[in-house]
């Protein structure tokens, strides 16, 4: 039985668990439709910080959970679980399939480039 401390901890860390990767989701989808870059742009340090939290909400979710109805308990982790999992068939395509990564190529361009303009002519 949940005290009710550990019933707020517990849907707290529900939402937290769907609200992180939909945030991750939204700053995979500003990559859409952009040149790629050298370096991460902001979206990129965005979407590693909806990651990394994601595991804090994780435990509290799990050290407040009632284990003894283990099917009602896992139950809420299917929309984080669905939202996370599109958010990196989302990341995926964005770096692979539409070509929006930089290439080695393109990134030894840029770096060319960025020394030809320090050198004096």
């Amino acid at each position: 039985m949940q005290t009710s401390k550990q019933s707020v901890v517990h849907r707290t860390s529900i939402w937290a668990l769907r609200l992180l990767p939909a945030i991750g989701g939204l700053a995979v989808a500003t990559g859409f439709g952009h040149s790629p870059r050298a370096d991460e742009s902001s979206a990129a340090h965005v979407f590693q910080l909806m990651v990394v939290l994601s595991l804090p909400a994780l435990l509290a979710f799990a050290a407040s959970a009632d284990w003894g109805q283990r099917g009602r308990c896992l139950r809420p982790l299917a929309i984080p679980a669905a939202l996370w999992l599109m958010t990196l068939a989302a990341l995926y395509m964005v770096e692979h399939q539409l070509g929006l990564a930089p290439s080695p190529s393109h990134v030894l361009a840029q770096e060319e480039e960025s020394k030809d303009l320090g050198r004096p002519r």
